[in-house]
């Protein structure tokens, strides 16, 4: 059980990481360019990770499942679901919000990006205090 809210509370972590480094470049693409822009790279990083969020959410709320095969197939599912979501939500933000594509297409990229650092650096970490 505490190995689970370890897992939880770092992917959350995740999230949280993926948000500030979309913000703090929504901020200075918005600065530095038009704030257009940096609304657009805003939209395309939470068209990623609101669909995220969900799947942590979905995930940890079913994980007191007991069969490891029931698991493997809820965490799955929920992984396309996610990223069904996120090809949904960056359509639509194309299609009916009037941004820049190329910052969108940014900000959807950094919140990938972020989540691969962020869990790297966490890995890391995670491995030296063991």
């Amino acid at each position: 059980m505490l190995q689970q809210k370890s897992l939880k509370k770092t992917a959350y972590k995740l999230v949280y990481w993926q948000l500030l480094i979309v913000l703090g470049l929504a901020l200075i693409v918005g600065l530095l360019q038009e704030i257009k822009n940096g609304w657009s790279v805003l939209l395309g990083g939470f068209a990623y990770i609101l669909p995220s969020m969900a799947f942590v959410w979905q995930v940890f709320a079913r994980s007191a499942i007991r069969s490891a095969q029931r698991f493997v197939a809820i965490f799955f599912a929920s992984e396309f679901v996610k990223l069904l979501t996120s090809a949904i939500l960056f359509v639509l933000i194309i299609n009916t919000i009037p941004t820049s594509v190329f910052s969108v297409l940014i900000g959807y990229i950094t919140a990938i990006a972020a989540f691969w650092v962020a869990s790297f650096l966490s890995l890391g970490r995670q491995e030296v205090v063991q």
